[in-house]
């Protein structure tokens, strides 16, 4: 298991193994307890090639993040109930940080929540590998981020997200936002941007939380988005989505549009402008010398027809790098 600690945040080894260690515990103990919706989801490794045959993954994504999809299939191919627990893996699409972050999210999310419904909107929902940070809550790391943005965009906006309808996610991780979305409303539309892999890796979590039914793949073939489902769309085919999808509330891309290459950057941001979405929620790292891991760590290029509500560094970001940025289209 492989986490990352904040500058600032002076951890040691020995503190680091036993949050470790206590991290394994407490995850094995809620996996014994709960168990998946749908165990008979299983990863569709032929849709991966249906999608890739008119997708050139490596002309979108970084070498960092082709790193880490060789090594999904790899882990795939063999077992993916096992794709969460791998190191590598782990490190992509969980935050890891000793708990640092999630001691101060948890305060101001217990402030703007009640008891009851931050308990509904924390509990992580049970799949093969998820990590467990929070006993109290049973939850992630991860999913306390997640709330914690969504709560923070909320609040500077004084929007209700529950009165959202459709929502566009670019980069969907292994699917948490996503099921965090859903959790604050079960009718929502939501469409996810991604490569193939992270696709199928995607609607295997998703599958096993809330069943195939929910969810619905966006192809040449199959060019609707369903309402109220959870929509799939392989980056190759984004600028295809523009035709057959209502104006989205709200447009995500937290730490992944910041994470992508140049050629991704200028699609979204340029020719297809956040598919005017109203509302835009994004986060990034900005770094005090350039990383060429992630060349296109930066603010968005604001689009004219769009204001900024928020800009600037979130408020739990010990070591100050880590940024939010809010927007919202002119009417």
């Amino acid at each position: 298991m492989k986490i990352y600690i904040p500058r600032g945040s002076h951890r040691t080894e020995t503190q680091q193994a036993e949050w470790i260690r206590s991290t394994l515990e407490i995850s094995d103990n809620f996996h014994s307890s709960n168990t998946p919706a749908f165990n008979d989801v299983n990863i569709d490794l032929d849709l991966i090639k249906d999608l890739k045959k008119t997708s050139n993954t490596l002309e979108y994504i970084t070498p960092m993040w082709q790193e880490h999809v060789d090594r999904l299939m790899e882990v795939i191919e063999n077992n993916p109930e096992k794709c969460l627990r791998d190191p590598l893996l782990q490190y992509a699409f969980n935050l890891s940080a000793c708990g640092i972050y999630a001691r101060q999210q948890i305060p101001y999310l217990e402030e703007r929540y009640n008891k009851s419904e931050l308990a509904r909107l924390l509990k992580e929902g049970s799949f093969p590998g998820q990590l467990i940070t929070d006993p109290n809550y049973e939850s992630s790391e991860t999913r306390i981020n997640h709330l914690t943005h969504l709560t923070a965009f909320s609040s500077v906006n004084e929007l209700e997200l529950e009165n959202f309808k459709i929502c566009l996610e670019f980069g969907g991780g292994y699917g948490s936002m996503a099921h965090l979305i859903r959790q604050i409303n079960p009718s929502y539309t939501h469409v996810i941007i991604d490569i193939p892999e992270m696709i199928v890796f995607q609607a295997y979590t998703l599958g096993r939380l809330f069943g195939p039914q929910t969810l619905n793949f966006v192809t040449p073939s199959n060019s609707s988005v369903q309402e109220n489902l959870i929509n799939f769309v392989s980056i190759n085919h984004a600028q295809e989505l523009g035709n057959f999808i209502a104006t989205p509330n709200l447009f995500i891309a937290t730490w992944s549009l910041s994470e992508a290459n140049a050629v991704t950057n200028d699609l979204i941001q340029k020719q297809l402008a956040f598919y005017q979405a109203e509302h835009i929620l994004f986060g990034y790292r900005r770094y005090k010398t350039p990383n060429p891991a992630q060349p296109n760590s930066k603010a968005i290029t604001v689009p004219s027809n769009y204001s900024e509500t928020f800009h600037g560094p979130c408020f739990y970001a010990i070591e100050n790098e880590q940024y939010y940025q809010f927007l919202r289209r002119n009417s």
